[in-house]
C-alpha cells in the first residue's frame, strides 16, 4: 500500500509541476511581446541590445572590451546561452520560458509550506495580472534574476519553519551562487535574497545559534566563488579584466547614484506593493513558538526592496522586483485566514497524516518485535526503554503505557512510517544513531520480558471549543479586513495599466507588419555589407541590429549621451576615434536630438546626411 501511495504522490507531484511549467510558458507567450513568436515584428530597445550582446559573445566578442555597457557579465552570458541554441527572438523566448517555469515552481513550493494547493492556484493568476504591467515586453535582467530570488526565499522559509538549523549546507551554497549571479548581473536585483539572508541571521542570533554562522558564511562564500572565479578567469584570459571591473562595478556605481530623472510621485506609486507588504507584515499574528521570523522577513523584504528601487533612475520593468512582496502578502492572507495551525509543528497539532493511524487495543510485547502496526515499527531495547525509529520529522504523538496498574505510567513517542524487519530492529549493530530513546519515569520498575505495552489510539481527545473573547474576535476580523483592503489597493492600482497592456498586446497580435522594422531593413540597401566595418554608430536604435542580425562596428553603440554624462573621458575617446579613424558612415536615429553639443557639431562639420529612412539616419563623410 505504501509503495502504491508513493507512486501516486510522485505522479501527482510531476503533474503539478508540469502544470506550473505550462502556466509559466503560457504567461511568457501571451505577455512577452518583444520575444514571443505570436507577435510579429515586435521588438524592444533594451531587449534587442541584450540579445545582441549575447549574440556577440557567441561570435567571440568580449563584453566591455568590444561593446560597452554597465550590466553585469552573467546576464549577458545567460543571453548568450539562448543565442547559442537559436539566434534571434526564439532563443530569447526559450530562456524566458525556462526562467518563468523555475520561478513558478519555487513560488508553488514556498506557498505549499503554509497553504493548500487550491489557494496556491489562486495566487498564480492574481500575481500574473499584477505582474503584467511592469513586465514590459520581456527579456530584461529582473525576469532572469527572479528565479534565484524565489529559490532563496523558499529555502529560507523552509529552513526556519522546520528549525533544522544544522542543515545549512545546501541553502548556504545556493545563496552564495545566487548572490554571485545577481551581483554580476545587476546588484539591485539581490534585494529579496538579501531580505531572506538577513532574516536567517537575525533568527539565529535570537535563538543563540551562533555556532552555525561560521559554517553558513563558509558555504555561502564557497558558492559565491563557484561563479565569481570562472567569470574573472574568462576576462583575464581575454585581456579585459580591467574593463570588466570598471564597467560592472565603478561605472555601475555611478549609474546607481546618478539621478538625472527625479524619482517622482508617479514612480513612487509603482512601489505601492512595498508599502502594503510592510503594513501586512506588521499585522501578522505571532505566537510564542517561533513564528516571528515571518514578520521579520516580511518587514525586511518590503524595506530592502523599497530601498533598492530608489537607486538610480527607474524604469517600468524594475518594479518586477516587488512581485515577491505581493506573493508573500497573498500567501500570508490565505495562511492566517483558513489554516490557524499552519505554523505549528506536527506534534503540536496532534494530527496524523492521512491514512496514518494506530489502532487501539493493539498490544506490543516488550520482549518481542512487532514489525508492523499500520506500518509503524516498534522494538524493545535494553534497560526497559521503549524506542522507535526516527524519520525526518516527528509526525504525531501517541501514548504507550504499562499494563500493570500499580506502575501505570505514560510515554510520549513519535511514530514514523519506516519499515524495519524484526532482525534489523533487534540487532544492536544495525541500530541507527537516528533512534529516539525514551527513558523510564523515575520510580518505575525495569520492564521485564513479560511486560506488555498497550498502544492507545493516536487520535487526539476532543477538546471543548475554547470561547473566543469578543475583543479578540474583533481584532481578528479587523486584521483580515485590512489584509483584503491592502491587496485590493494593489490590484486596483495596477488594473488600468494591466488592461492597457492587454489591449496593446492584442493589437500587436493582430498587426501584420511594422513600418519601423521595414525601415531598419532598408539601411542595408544603402550601405553594402562589405563596407559595414566603416560604419560608426552614434546612438542608433538597437532594434536595427536585432532585425538585421548584425553586430555594431564600434564600442559605444548605445546610450552614448548618457555615458558621456557619467564619464567625460568617453567623449574624448569618441571624438578622437572620429578624427583619427574617420569612419565613412555615421548611423544615428536622430542626429539633431543627440544630447551632446560637441559631438553633434563635429558630425555636422565633417558629414552630410546621405539618407533618412525614418528609423535611422545615415551620414557620409565629406572631407
Amino acid at each position: 500500500m505504501s509503495t502504491s501511495r508513493t507512486k501516486t504522490d510522485l505522479i501527482k507531484t510531476i503533474c503539478t509541476y508540469a502544470a506550473v511549467i505550462i502556466c509559466g510558458c503560457v504567461f511568457v507567450l501571451l505577455s512577452a511581446s518583444w520575444v514571443s513568436p505570436i507577435f510579429k515584428d515586435s521588438y524592444g530597445y533594451d531587449s534587442s541590445w541584450y540579445s545582441m550582446m549575447g549574440r556577440a559573445i557567441t561570435h567571440g566578442m568580449v563584453p566591455y572590451r568590444d561593446y560597452f555597457d554597465l550590466k553585469g557579465p552573467v546576464f549577458f552570458f545567460i543571453e548568450a546561452i539562448g543565442q547559442f541554441f537559436c539566434h534571434g527572438r526564439v532563443g530569447i523566448f526559450i530562456i524566458e520560458c525556462i526562467a518563468a517555469s523555475i520561478s513558478g515552481i519555487f513560488i508553488w513550493k514556498t506557498c505549499r509550506l503554509y497553504i493548500k494547493a487550491w489557494q496556491t492556484w489562486i495566487i498564480f493568476p492574481v500575481t500574473a495580472f499584477v505582474a503584467l504591467s511592469p513586465f514590459w515586453g520581456g527579456n530584461t535582467c529582473e525576469e532572469y534574476m527572479l528565479p534565484f530570488n524565489y529559490a532563496c526565499i523558499y529555502l529560507t522559509l523552509k529552513y526556519l519553519k522546520e528549525e533544522k538549523y544544522e542543515e545549512f549546507f545546501a541553502p548556504s551554497l545556493v545563496f552564495g551562487i545566487s548572490f554571485a549571479v545577481m551581483m554580476l548581473s545587476k546588484i539591485t536585483t539581490c534585494a529579496p535574497m538579501g531580505a531572506a539572508a538577513v532574516t536567517v541571521v537575525i533568527v539565529l542570533l535570537m535563538k543563540r545559534k551562533f555556532r552555525f554562522l561560521p559554517g553558513i558564511l563558509g558555504y555561502f562564500f564557497l558558492g559565491f566563488l563557484m561563479i565569481f572565479v570562472p567569470v574573472c578567469v574568462y576576462f583575464v584570459l581575454n585581456g579585459a579584466f580591467s574593463d570588466f571591473i570598471y564597467a560592472a562595478f565603478v561605472f555601475a556605481y555611478k549609474r546607481g547614484t546618478d539621478y538625472y530623472e527625479t524619482f517622482s510621485w508617479e514612480w513612487e506609486s509603482k512601489i505601492i506593493i512595498c508599502y502594503t507588504c510592510f503594513i501586512a507584515s506588521l499585522i501578522i499574528p505571532t505566537r510564542k513558538s517561533g513564528e516571528h521570523y515571518l514578520r521579520i522577513f516580511g518587514i525586511l523584504l518590503s524595506v530592502i526592496t523599497w530601498a533598492a528601487l530608489h537607486l538610480g533612475t527607474p524604469y517600468d520593468y524594475y518594479f518586477l522586483l516587488t512581485m515577491p512582496c505581493f506573493i508573500y502578502m497573498m500567501m500570508s492572507l490565505f495562511a492566517h485566514w483558513t489554516n490557524r495551525a499552519f505554523l505549528k509543528k506536527p506534534e503540536e497539532t496532534g494530527e496524523l497524516p492521512e491514512n496514518r493511524h494506530v489502532e487501539s487495543a493493539d498490544t506490543v510485547p516488550a520482549a518481542n518485535i512487532v514489525s508492523e502496526i499500520n506500518n509503524f515499527a516498534y522494538y524493545k531495547a535494553s534497560g526497559g526503554c521503549a524506542r522507535i525509529l526516527q524519520g525526518n520529522m516527528p509526525l504525531s504523538a501517541a501514548k504507550i503505557r504499562r499494563s500493570k496498574r500499580q506502575n501505570e505510567k505514560s510515554f510520549v513517542v513519535y511514530y514514523t512510517s519506516i519499515d524495519t524487519s524484526p532482525a534489523e530492529a533487534s540487532n544492536p549493530e544495525t541500530i541507527s544513531s537516528d533512534v529516539i530513546s525514551f527513558e523510564e519515569t523515575p520510580g518505575m520498575n525495569t520492564a521485564s520480558d513479560n511486560t506488555v505495552f498497550e498502544t492507545e489510539s493516536a487520535a487526539v481527545p476532543e477538546k471543548k471549543p475554547r470561547r473566543i473573547r469578543p475583543d479578540k474576535k474583533r481584532i481578528t476580523i479587523q486584521r483580515r479586513v485590512l489584509w483584503i483592503i491592502l491587496i485590493a489597493i494593489v490590484i486596483a492600482h495596477y488594473y488600468e495599466s494591466t488592461m492597457f497592456k492587454i489591449r496593446e498586446n492584442s493589437d500587436l497580435y493582430k498587426r501584420e507588419s511594422d513600418p519601423y522594422v521595414e525601415e531598419c531593413k532598408q539601411v542595408l540597401d544603402i550601405v553594402p555589407m562589405e563596407e559595414w566595418d566603416r560604419m560608426y554608430d552614434l546612438e542608433s536604435g538597437m532594434i536595427f541590429y536585432e532585425v538585421n542580425q548584425l553586430l555594431p562596428a564600434n564600442r559605444y553603440p548605445v546610450n552614448l549621451p548618457y555615458f558621456l554624462h557619467l564619464n567625460p573621458q568617453i567623449k574624448t575617446n569618441v571624438l578622437q576615434y572620429l578624427d583619427v579613424v574617420q569612419p565613412r558612415y555615421i548611423l544615428s536615429e536622430e542626429m539633431e536630438a543627440f544630447d551632446d553639443e560637441d559631438t553633434r557639431n563635429y558630425v555636422f562639420s565633417h558629414y552630410e546626411l546621405l539618407w533618412d529612412v525614418g528609423a535611422e539616419e545615415i551620414y557620409e563623410r565629406i572631407d
